[in-house]
């Protein structure tokens, strides 16, 4: 019985080496485990720290981009404004024009009125003013309409600077989205491979979680047998480095919760500012789009502008062939033009007259009146400023006969 028994103690201290062997086999490869999580651990922390250096370079780009969007707020601002300067300059123009179309018109009445005593007035001498007027607003006209000319023809060079510099404007924006939307996809393929790491490594930890629980399930049984001494200084031993290894996964545990509520912050920051690039790109995409349009309707209005100065010039034309007939009349006029100076002075100060009343009177309706500049009707403003106006409103004729009539009296008056 003693040898059975010291036998069958043999064979279980054999089974416990045994066992203790493939402990120490198992701590060690727990270990070695242990030190490739320690070198993942520092790789994740480098790919993080590449990530969050490439955050903030995206969100340096993304402030870079709305210093764009505000310099193209800017640049857009300036060329209303210069805009509106040209249409007031325009605005100018037409006003000097149809001043001198004004006073052309009372030269024509002039010579109309001159007509009706031509028979009285031929073989006497006279009528340099008329000359020299007349000449005056044919240079004034010229001027104007040089003048004209070349504000037109710098305010479309300008117009069309500006409109390159938007496009380069709208062309560096492109690429800079295009070099953002790259950088985003690079962070989503790290994030996306950081996510496959902390699953690996979560699979690792649950691997050596069972491993513990088998490592436990064995020293308690090695207990239950109630080995020598030695052994349970060795299981001991081997209970404070499970326990040591427990502390150490419980704080890798910790690190890769911490890493993962990391990954959650960046994705979340980093699909904000993509929705912040994205609202950035439509907001310059709809500033690029207004001033277009911008742009495009002060070309029109420069269009129409430029086929009214046309109809201007071939007006003023007409009344330059007009004026010359009316020196031929006027020299057969000179001797009775110079006797009626004091008469013709009295009678220009009543056409003034006249004129600044039919201007105020028909000021309303000329503001009524305008449309759009592609209108194709005629505005107010032509029908009082063109010499050759049908004069469509029923009570423009009625103020003029009156004047007219008015300055009939002022005529007779006059000393002969």
């Amino acid at each position: 019985m003693a040898i059975k028994s010291e036998a069958v103690q043999a064979k279980q201290s054999a089974e416990a080496h045994g066992k203790l062997l493939a402990l120490k086999q198992d701590m060690a490869e727990t270990v070695a485990t242990l030190e490739n999580l320690k070198i993942q651990l520092s790789n994740t922390e480098k790919t993080e720290a590449e990530a969050q250096a490439m955050v903030s370079e995206a969100q340096q780009q993304l402030e870079m981009a709305k210093m764009d969007v505000e310099t193209l707020n800017c640049e857009r601002m300036k060329l209303g404004e210069y805009l509106s300067s040209v249409i007031f300059e325009l605005e100018e123009s037409r006003s000097q024009v149809n001043s001198l179309e004004e006073i052309v018109k009372n030269l024509q009445a002039d010579k109309l009125a001159g007509e009706v005593d031509r028979n009285e007035l031929v073989g006497k001498s006279g009528g340099g003013c008329w000359e020299s007027e007349v000449e005056k607003l044919s240079s004034a006209l010229e001027a104007a309409e040089i003048k004209y000319q070349e504000e037109r023809i710098q305010n479309t060079v300008q117009m069309q600077s500006a409109y390159e510099q938007l496009e380069r404007m709208k062309t560096d924006c492109g690429l800079r989205e295009a070099d953002q939307e790259l950088v985003l996809k690079n962070l989503k393929t790290k994030i996306a491979e950081l996510n496959g790491a902390l699953v690996d490594k979560e699979s690792g930890l649950q691997k050596l979680a069972t491993m513990n629980k088998e490592l436990n399930a064995e020293i308690e049984k090695a207990q239950v047998r109630q080995m020598d001494s030695e052994l349970e200084a060795k299981l001991m031993k081997s209970i404070t480095d499970i326990a040591e290894l427990k502390a150490d996964l419980m704080d890798k545990e910790t690190e890769l919760q911490g890493i993962s509520a990391e990954n959650e912050i960046l994705k979340s920051e980093m699909e904000k500012k993509e929705a912040e690039s994205h609202k950035s790109y439509e907001a310059v995409t709809a500033a690029l789009e207004s001033a277009k349009a911008a742009e495009q309707e002060a070309t029109m209005r420069l269009g129409y502008v430029t086929e009214e100065a046309v109809r201007n010039g071939r007006r003023a034309a007409r009344v330059a062939d007009q004026l010359e007939a009316a020196r031929a009349v006027n020299s057969e006029m000179e001797a009775e033009l110079r006797r009626l100076r004091v008469q013709s002075h009295q009678w220009k100060k009543a056409a003034e007259a006249a004129a600044a009343v039919l201007t105020t009177g028909n000021q309303g309706r000329f503001m009524e009146s305008r449309g759009p500049l592609d209108s194709g009707n005629n505005t107010a403003a032509g029908k009082l400023n063109s010499p050759f106006s049908d004069g469509s409103d029923e009570e423009s004729p009625k103020k003029e006969k009156n004047m007219l009539r008015k300055i009939g009296g002022l005529w007779k008056k006059s000393p002969k």
